[in-house]
């Protein structure tokens, strides 16, 4: 799992954007405004990807497996506060591959 760790406006989501293009993934979004954000950035970039899916399509499992290779969550801070109503206050993730901030990559 790579992390793509970045201030607001600052390339996760066309980072993200890339990752699709290059390996047929799907980008899981907050919202239809949010897939449409990524559509047509991805589109301003000459990028093919999969169309994304919102959260709700994704926890109502709106796909078809056997085409998915993986999934890419966008704001994965939103997305796992969708899961509750109670406040996550911090989450761990085990180290594999980062990509933060101005790291080389």
């Amino acid at each position: 799992m790579r992390i793509i760790y970045k201030g607001r406006g600052e390339g996760k989501t066309f980072e993200l954007i890339k990752i699709a293009s290059e390996n047929n993934l799907y980008i899981v979004a907050r919202d239809i405004k949010a897939v449409d954000y990524i559509i047509n950035l991805a589109k301003k970039h000459n990028f093919s990807i999969p169309y994304p899916l919102t959260y709700r399509e994704f926890f109502n499992r709106k796909y078809y497996g056997k085409q998915i290779k993986g999934f890419l969550i966008d704001d994965a801070e939103v997305f796992l506060q969708h899961l509750t109503t109670v406040p996550i206050e911090a989450i761990s993730i085990t180290k594999k591959e980062i990509f933060k901030k101005n790291a080389k990559q």
